[in-house]
């Protein structure tokens, strides 16, 4: 099926949702509705319009962003270099607007609007403390006509979900039935997950930091239930026998936090970003994933390169579960090529944290060494238990409880705390 009869099955369905909501509430009895324009739908027309809409602008007082429907049906975010578009999220918007039901006046005064956070974005007004602020969510048609254009406001908490509206261009505003999810952020909209690799398929992965160090874990067979850390430093002990098994399992799921086309990310010259570490993750069915990080703004960005190890393939025979054949190893690589090498992605910290791992995080704290200068020395206070030590041996009973001197400290000493000696007969 083409994806422009797709997208209109899709939009179809949706009218059909939204369509019956508007029956449904049809069905309700006046007793249960205000009078005049009052329980009717906040944007009238919009299940009708739904297959027309192809533009969902929203503003809010910190920023905007803009999804457009391409030709082919494929929606995309604009700020975003055109990265594609969850369309359950558009959806939601549409939907969402078209069953909200006006059901009570509020003010059209405008010096009153931020007590309901329904004032104009455009403004810079701030919302009223603890208040989300206004939202302005535009639908536009393929011609680029506004079909719909509602300023949301605070959240109404009641037995039945409400939100304070206002129409854009209109001073009164309403308390409406419903709700509306509409996401703040660009990478919100989209499909946050890049890849899945089940850690039974990785044969092996090595990070290279930016200091030129390199861990290496590695299995033998997929078998193997656990991954060997290469090239433990002389002297060292790994924290656990399975030190090496986080790493290996870092792509079992992947997603993002942003993107950018990949152009964006500066890696050379004047104010480009810093290299962190290079991960080269490899699979036993031949997959090869290849994420080199780096740092800008002190968030990780993240480029990553797919290819395809014709000599590592999996048998065609005998292959263990969970593996792939040679072909469709090669199709995944190919796909992942075209889903991710033309973008550069923000990697949430604490995966960039389990994927750029060092050898020094695996391993066990060891007390350091006393310096070769001082083995066999002892320090030692001089008599009176008080100033710099000394090579002598302190006086008996000296803080610390050190050996007894040579000779025995004289009678009445200040600090000698040891027997004192008995007077001579006749003195």
């Amino acid at each position: 099926m083409k994806s422009t009869a797709v997208v209109g099955l899709v939009a179809a369905a949706v009218a059909a949702c939204v369509a019956a909501a508007v029956v449904t509430w049809g069905r309700r009895t006046d007793d249960t509705r205000l009078a005049g324009a009052e329980g009717e739908p906040v944007v009238k027309g919009l299940a009708e319009k739904a297959n027309d809409i192809a533009e969902v602008d929203v503003k809010s007082a910190t920023g905007g962003l803009t999804i457009k429907r391409e030709q082919g049906g494929a929606w995309q975010a604009v700020e975003k270099g055109g990265y594609p578009v969850a369309f359950e999220k558009v959806k939601q918007v549409i939907v969402g607007l078209a069953e909200l039901r006006a059901v009570e006046p509020k003010t059209s005064k405008p010096e009153l609007y931020a007590r309901i956070g329904v004032q104009d974005p455009a403004t810079g007004a701030a919302p009223a403390e603890g208040e989300r602020g206004p939202t302005l969510v535009t639908l536009k048609d393929g011609q680029g006509a506004v079909v719909a254009s509602v300023i949301l406001g605070n959240l109404k908490y009641d037995t039945k979900p409400g939100v304070f509206v206002r129409r854009a261009g209109e001073a009164q505003s309403w308390l409406a039935q419903g709700q509306v999810d509409v996401p703040m952020q660009p990478a919100q909209w989209m499909d946050s997950k890049l890849l899945e690799l089940p850690k039974d398929r990785v044969k092996s992965a090595m990070v290279t930091q930016a200091s030129g160090e390199v861990l290496v874990v590695s299995r033998e067979k997929p078998t193997d239930a656990s991954f060997t850390v290469r090239d433990v430093p002389a002297g060292k002990e790994l924290r656990a026998p399975t030190a090496g098994d986080p790493l290996g399992a870092a792509l079992t799921y992947l997603n993002f936090d942003d993107v950018a086309p990949q152009g964006e990310l500066k890696t050379e010259g004047e104010g480009a970003a810093k290299p962190k570490w290079t991960a080269d993750f490899r699979t036993f069915d031949g997959l090869i994933l290849v994420i080199q990080a780096y740092d800008r703004d002190g968030k990780v960005w993240a480029k990553i390169t797919p290819g395809f190890d014709d000599a590592a393939a999996a048998p065609a025979e005998g292959r263990a579960p969970g593996l792939k054949s040679a072909e469709d190893a090669k199709k995944e690589a190919d796909a992942l090529n075209a889903k991710l090498t033309p973008w550069a992605f923000v990697l949430p910290d604490w995966k960039a944290g389990s994927i750029g791992v060092s050898m020094v995080s695996l391993l066990k704290d060891t007390p350091p060494a006393a310096p070769a200068s001082m083995k066999g020395t002892e320090m030692r206070m001089p008599p009176g238990g008080t100033g710099a030590p000394a090579p002598s041996p302190a006086p008996t009973g000296a803080t610390g409880g050190q050996a007894k001197p040579e000779s025995p400290a004289p009678t009445g000493a200040t600090g000698s705390t040891g027997p004192k000696e008995e007077p001579k007969p006749g003195s």
